[in-house]
C-alpha cells in the first residue's frame, strides 16, 4: 500500500455507506491487435469466419442472459432490461449483414466486427443526441465483448481485485458492475456517470458505497493507494487521516447504517409507525425482501412477464406468479403495478414503435387502455390471485381522471367475467395509482376521490418536473429528486390524499435516500418502499427520528430554494440515535 499526501475529491453521492481500502485501478480489457486472415481460399475462408462470428454471438447471448438473471435478482426487471437490449443488439440482422459483407471483402471476423460496430456507433454519434450517444457506447460495449470472445479472452479482470478493494475506474459498463461481489468489493469510485446510471443503481442494490462523476482528478489514484469512499456525502479521500475515518464512522452512525433491520415494525421514537416495504421485479425476490424485514411489497413490477417471451402471458401463467408472491407475504400488503411498457421497454408481439423520447410517449396506462384484452387478462389474473393475500393493484402513468375511470370500467368487466365463471376473488380489491407526473399532482384532489390509494413514483416525477432526462449523462447532475420543487409536489399529493382519507406511499428511489427519510416522514407518507438491500438502513433511520421534529423539518425544507439547501438543512438537524 502506498503512502502520500491527503487529497479530497468530490463527486456525486450515488450509493450510501462508507468504505476504506486499497485502490484497485480498473483498466478494461480491450480487444487485441488485428489478425491476418488464415491461408484459406474463397468460400472456405468466408464460411470459417462467418461461423466464428456466429459462435461468438451465441456465446455472448448466453453470457448476457446470465448477467440479466443476476441483475433481476439484484435490482429488478426494469434495470436488468439493459442486458436484454444488449442481446437485441447482438441479434440485429443489420449487424450480421454488415459483418458478413466485410468478411466477404477479405476481413477476419474480428476486423469485420470492428468495422461494423464502428459504423453503427459513429452513425448514432453523428446525430448529436445525448441519448443516442449513450446507445453508441452500448454498441461499442457489445462489440468489445464480441471481440474478446473471438480472441478467446475474458471480458473483465475485475475478479483480480484483492478482497476489500475500492474499485476505481473511469466508468463501469453494466456488465462489469453487476459482476462485483459485495463481500469482496468494498466500494466504487468513477470519473463519469450520474446517480441514475446503471453503475449507481446496481451499487445501491448490492449495498456497495459509491461515488460517481468525480472527473479527471480520479486519475491521480494509483493501485494500492489507501482510499476512503463516502457514498452519503460524495467525498473520496486519497490517503485519509485518522480524523477522516472517525468522521465517516460518525456520519454513518447518524445515518442509521447498521447491519440488519430492527425486529417488527419501524417506529419513530415518539411512536409513529412507518411502513417500510420492498420494490421487487421478479417473484424470486419476494423471499429476499421478506428476509430483509419488508413490511410488504410497495411495488411489484409485472413487466418481466411480458418481456421474457414471444407472446403475452396468459391468465393462468400470471395467476401462478402473483399467487406465489401473495402467499409469501401472507397478510402483508402487496402492491402490483399493472403492465408498464412502452418505447423504452418494447415487446415483440405489440406494435410499439421506436420513439424519440419514450418517457414522454406511448407507455403505461396508455398502452393498457388501447390493448384492453391484454389489460383485462392481467386484471382477471390479479383478481383471482387476490384470495391468497392482501393485494392492491396500481396503475402506472395516470395523468387524467378519464384514464382512471376507464381502468375501473375494465376492472368491473373483469369481475363480471369471473363471477360468470364462478371463480372467487376479493370483491373489495383496492385499485390505486402511481403519482409520477405533475399533472397527476395538480389533479390529485379529483383523482383521490376515485383511487383507493396513491404511491409516488418520484423517479419520473422528478424527471418531468425538472425537465431532465435521467438517462442523459450530460444533464444527470441536474436530476435531484430532493429538489424543493419535487418535495412540494410530494407534499401536495399527501395533502390531497389526506383530504379523502387515502393511504399514500412512495416507491421512487427518494424513499431509500437516508438524508431524505426525516423529511418524507415529516410530510406524512404512510409507507417508504425501497430496494430490499435498503430496508434495514431505512428502518434503522426511522427508529432514530422524532415525528414531531420531522414535521418541523419538512416545513423548513419546503421553504428551501435548492436541493443543496435541503441537504444542508437535513444534515444540520440530523437527530442523534438513542443512547
Amino acid at each position: 500500500m502506498t503512502h502520500g499526501t491527503r487529497r479530497l475529491l468530490s463527486g456525486i453521492a450515488a450509493s450510501p455507506g462508507w468504505a476504506l481500502g486499497p485502490a484497485f485501478v480498473y483498466r478494461p480489457v480491450k480487444d487485441g491487435s488485428r489478425r491476418e486472415c488464415p491461408p484459406e481460399s474463397g468460400l472456405s475462408r468466408v464460411s470459417t469466419q462467418v461461423e466464428r462470428f456466429k459462435d461468438a454471438v451465441e456465446t455472448q447471448t448466453r453470457e448476457l442472459a446470465s448477467l440479466k438473471d443476476r441483475a433481476e435478482a439484484v435490482a429488478g426487471a426494469d434495470e436488468a432490461g439493459v442486458f436484454e437490449a444488449h442481446c437485441l443488439m447482438l441479434k440485429d440482422p443489420e449487424l450480421e449483414k454488415r459483418v458478413v459483407e466485410r468478411i466477404r471483402d477479405g476481413l477476419t471476423a474480428e476486423d469485420a466486427v470492428r468495422a461494423a460496430v464502428e459504423h453503427f456507433a459513429a452513425g448514432l454519434e453523428a446525430l448529436k443526441d445525448p441519448y443516442l450517444a449513450q446507445r453508441a457506447a452500448d454498441v461499442r460495449d457489445v462489440g468489445n465483448r464480441l471481440l474478446l470472445t473471438l480472441e478467446g479472452r475474458h471480458a473483465s479482470d475485475l475478479t483480480k481485485a484483492p478482497e476489500g478493494s475500492i474499485i476505481v475506474a473511469r466508468d463501469l459498463a453494466p456488465s462489469e458492475t453487476i459482476q462485483l461481489e459485495p463481500g469482496r468489493t468494498a466500494a466504487i469510485a468513477t470519473s463519469r456517470g450520474g446517480p441514475t446510471a446503471h453503475t449507481a443503481i446496481f451499487a445501491r442494490a448490492m449495498g456497495l458505497p459509491a461515488v460517481v462523476g468525480i472527473g479527471p482528478e480520479l486519475d491521480e489514484i494509483r493501485d494500492g493507494d489507501l482510499v476512503l469512499v463516502h457514498g452519503d456525502t460524495g467525498e473520496v479521500i486519497i490517503h485519509p487521516t485518522p480524523a477522516d475515518i472517525d468522521k465517516a464512522k460518525d456520519v454513518s452512525r447518524r445515518e442509521g447504517l447498521r447491519p440488519s433491520a430492527p425486529p417488527g415494525e419501524a417506529r419513530t421514537r415518539d411512536g409513529l409507525r412507518v411502513e417500510v416495504s420492498a420494490n421487487i421485479g421478479h417473484p424470486h425476490e419476494a423471499d429476499l425482501a421478506l428476509r430483509e424485514g419488508a413490511d410488504g411489497v410497495g411495488l411489484f413490477r409485472s413487466e418481466f412477464l411480458y418481456l421474457e417471451g414471444t407472446r403475452a402471458p396468459d391468465e393462468n401463467e400470471q395467476l401462478a406468479v402473483y399467487s406465489h408472491v401473495l402467499k409469501t407475504f401472507q397478510d402483508r400488503p402487496v402492491i402490483v403495478r399493472t403492465l408498464d411498457i412502452g418505447g423504452d421497454k418494447p415487446v415483440s408481439y405489440l406494435p410499439l414503435q421506436k420513439e424519440d423520447n419514450p418517457f414522454m410517449g406511448w407507455r403505461g396506462i396508455r398502452v393498457c387502455l388501447e390493448h384492453r384484452d391484454l389489460f383485462e387478462t392481467q386484471l382477471r389474473a390479479l383478481l383471482r390471485a387476490s384470495v391468497h393475500g392482501k393485494l392492491r393493484v396500481m396503475l402506472p402513468m395516470v395523468t387524467d381522471l378519464s384514464e382512471l375511470l376507464e381502468a375501473k370500467e375494465s376492472l368491473r368487466r373483469a369481475k363480471e367475467t369471473l363471477r360468470a365463471r364462478g371463480q372467487p376473488f376479493d370483491e373489495s380489491l383496492s385499485l390505486g395509482i402511481m403519482v409520477e407526473t405533475p399533472a397527476a399532482v395538480l389533479l390529485a384532489h379529483h383523482l383521490a376521490r376515485e383511487a383507493a390509494f396513491f404511491s409516488l413514483g418520484t423517479n419520473d416525477l422528478a424527471q418531468y418536473t425538472l425537465a431532465v432526462d435521467r438517462t442523459n449523462e450530460r444533464v444527470s447532475p441536474l436530476y435531484r429528486a430532493e429538489h424543493p420543487a419535487v418535495l412540494r409536489l410530494v407534499a401536495a399529493t399527501v395533502e390531497a390524499a389526506r383530504a379523502e382519507g387515502r393511504w399514500v406511499g412512495i416507491c421512487g428511489e427518494l424513499a431509500g435516500d437516508l438524508d431524505m427519510v426525516p423529511i418524507l416522514v415529516g410530510l406524512g407518507l404512510d409507507e417508504l418502499s425501497v430496494a430490499p438491500s435498503l430496508i434495514a438502513p431505512v428502518k434503522n433511520r426511522v427508529a432514530t427520528l422524532n415525528a414531531g421534529e420531522c414535521q418541523e423539518l419538512a416545513v423548513q425544507a419546503l421553504k428551501c430554494s435548492s436541493p443543496e439547501e435541503v441537504r444542508h438543512l437535513v444534515r444540520l438537524a440530523a437527530p442523534k440515535p438513542p443512547s
